[in-house]
């Protein structure tokens, strides 16, 4: 029915029940003076100035209303089934409808601007996970914690500790905790909906999160969508010097401050039973995941960074190509599980248990490693550079064909760690325990190797250039077969029964301090003088003499990652700038 007929028919009633022609004319000219200010308004409107239509806000608000009523019926809908702990529930399928529900509501309120409601359809559905999976739930690995070797073990204490871990490690395919957890019972499927439609989240979700925040941060703006710094990828034409990596730490921690001050909702599934369920591909980027029970999950490229897993339970979880970048994994137990490719960049494993862990092809710049335990643990061709491994126990460790360029490996135990073919360019093994390790053909330009013990270490084939060589220990069983000493300084260190010939010494600068085998002499150009500054100054302009030689003063003789003129004796008073705890 058009305008006009709508008033004349309204006029007709008023007429046929006695109004009086005063109001019908009134009635008119008021409907006329109503049309001329909607004509006006239209035209202002096209004109790009017109103030908000006041019914465009009641029907934002009615929506609302809506929404919170919908959202108020479905979370009692969800609940309303009892028991839900038992193995074969009541009311599963008037469970998934509710979840499926919230799933709805949280991207219509997300779409209507009601952020906050989307956020109490996602504490809801949190909330019934919680509830319906509790950890104190989870079934528990039947072995017993692993017991590294002590410091300085006898060889019976040392052989029993090997047949041990062959027992408990040896499987190449599958260690134990691995088999014990493809073995254990997924969620129920409700549950598994739950977790799915919380990983599910849009972008326009994620950023309705930040926005309603206790801090108002800019809407729009989701932190854990912020790049993360990168280094240059092993392989590229470009190096990754000293300065480089420094450089690139420095950024990393801005990077990880801006993620721990997000102040925006996080999907809250603390102390949550979520063994071998199936996580893969799911967007998990900064949730609260604190002591979850993740024994045997499937997170297959899922996306975690920011996420907090402090004291997770993760034995034997499948994280394959998956993305941890600034992850919380202080004290969380990985015995056996499987990070293959994973990026990890700036990653917090500080006490952390990686026994057996598969690392391989691993992104893992900037992680701290600071006091993990990590033996057996692969890490081929993963990249390190930067990571922090101070006091880490990681015997037996695979590093093959690693990059380690400016990693801090300080009182870190590497015994019969297969470092083969690695990089380790500017870095720190300060007090290392080296016993065994195999450093064949690896390249140590720079490295710190202060009171490092190297007894049975093998150097087979390896560039040892530009080294400080200061207090190490070196037995007849260190190898040093075929390795280039180029510029490497020595002092303060026993070689007599190290089979080392000639040619290596003479590579070499030296004091008053070291002592040589019987059948070799010392060089010409060492120098009497014990004390460290002069013994520097002493190496620094040999260094720069061998550079004038082969007519390139910029380049000292050897590729090595930080000048000579900033190398100076290491200090072991400062522990590495992170907190163990």
């Amino acid at each position: 029915m058009s305008e006009t007929a709508t008033l004349s028919l309204h006029v007709s009633q008023l007429a046929m029940q006695g109004v009086g022609i005063a109001g019908v004319l009134g009635l008119v000219a008021l409907a006329g003076r109503g049309r001329a200010r909607t004509r006006a308004g239209q035209q202002v409107s096209s004109k790009g100035a017109a103030a908000p239509k006041p019914v465009m806000f009641i029907r934002r608000a009615v929506t609302k209303r809506r929404l919170a009523r919908r959202l108020a019926r479905t979370t009692q809908q969800l609940h309303k089934c009892e028991p839900i702990g038992s193995k074969v529930p009541d009311g599963t399928d008037t469970r998934i409808n509710a979840l499926l529900s919230l799933e709805r509501i949280a991207q219509d309120a997300v779409r209507h601007g009601a952020g906050h409601l989307h956020i109490r359809a996602m504490e809801a559905l949190c909330a019934f996970v919680r509830e319906a999976a509790p950890a104190a739930k989870a079934s528990d690995y039947p072995l017993p914690d692993w017991e590294p070797l002590g410091d300085t073990p006898t060889e019976d204490e040392k052989a029993h500790h090997l047949v041990l871990r062959d027992t408990r490690f040896a499987n190449l395919v599958n260690s134990n905790a691995r088999d014990w957890a493809m073995n254990l019972t997924p969620p129920r499927k409700d549950i598994q909906l739950a977790l799915r439609i919380i990983g599910r989240r849009t972008r326009d979700q994620c950023v309705a999160e930040a926005a309603v925040s206790s801090d108002r941060q800019t809407p729009g703006v989701s932190v854990f969508d912020t790049p993360c710094p990168e280094l240059e990828p092993c392989g590229a034409v470009a190096k990754n010097d000293i300065a480089h990596i420094n450089q690139f730490q420095a950024d990393l921690r801005g990077w990880k401050d801006t993620l721990a001050a997000y102040r925006g909702y996080r999907p809250d599934l603390r102390d949550t039973n979520l063994q071998a369920a199936d996580l893969s591909g799911l967007n998990l980027s900064g949730f609260r995941l604190d002591r979850a029970r993740l024994e045997g999950a499937v997170m297959r490229e899922a996306l975690l960074d920011g996420a907090i897993l402090r004291g997770a339970r993760m034995e034997g979880a499948e994280l394959r190509n998956a993305r941890l970048r600034g992850a919380d994994l202080r004290r969380a137990r990985l015995e056996g599980a499987c990070l293959r490719n994973v990026e990890m960049q700036g990653a917090d494993l500080r006490n952390t248990r990686l026994e057996w862990v598969n690392f391989q092809y691993a992104r893992l710049e900037g992680a701290e490693f600071h006091a993990a335990q990590m033996e057996v643990a692969s890490f081929y061709k993963a990249n390190l550079q930067g990571a922090v491994f101070f006091r880490a126990m990681m015997d037996s460790a695979v590093l093959y064909q690693s990059r380690l360029d400016g990693a801090d490996m300080r009182e870190a135990s590497l015994r019969w760690t297969n470092m083969r073919d690695s990089r380790l360019d500017g870095a720190l093994l300060s007090s290392a325990r080296l016993d065994g390790a195999d450093l064949g053909a690896a390249l140590l330009h720079g490295v710190d190797l202060f009171e490092a013990r190297l007894d049975g270490a093998a150097f087979h084939r390896a560039q040892v250039c530009g080294v400080i060589f200061s207090k190490p220990d070196a037995d007849g069983y260190t190898s040093v077969l075929e390795t280039n000493f180029q510029q490497t300084l020595l002092t303060q260190v026993d070689l007599s029964l190290v089979p080392i010939n000639q040619s290596q010494i003479d590579q070499c600068l030296g004091d008053d301090s070291v002592i040589l085998p019987e059948r070799i002499r010392t060089p010409q150009h060492w120098t009497l003088s014990t004390d460290a500054d002069t013994l520097l100054q002493k190496w620094h302009q040999w260094r720069g003499a061998a550079a004038l030689k082969r007519k390139d003063p910029e380049n000292s003789g050897c590729d090595t990652p930080e000048s000579a003129e900033t190398r100076s004796l290491p200090d072991l008073s400062e522990a590495p700038h992170s907190d163990p705890l």
